[in-house]
């Protein structure tokens, strides 16, 4: 499989999942919070977290932080804006 359709089935499925379009972020936002709430239990969601981060660097996002952030509700990343 090509990298181009590598990429294509991962924003699918991330827009599919997550309810996130990369083409409808708004152009002066410099990047973007996405967060796991821990409705599954803190292990899950911290997974989930982890799992995301590695396939937004699949398709070529720039991850702002290296770790999933914590605040005791929710994971989260933190990741570089392409339409800016």
């Amino acid at each position: 499989m090509s990298y181009d359709e590598r990429r294509k089935r991962i924003e699918t499925w991330w827009r599919e999942i997550n309810q996130f379009d990369f083409t409808e972020t708004k152009k002066d936002d410099e990047k973007i919070k996405w967060f796991v709430l821990h409705d599954m239990g803190e292990r899950w969601s911290k997974f989930q977290c982890y799992m995301n981060k590695n396939l937004l660097e699949i398709v070529g996002s720039e991850i702002i932080d290296e770790e999933c952030g914590y605040d005791d509700l929710s994971f989260h990343l933190v990741f570089k804006n392409r339409r800016t």
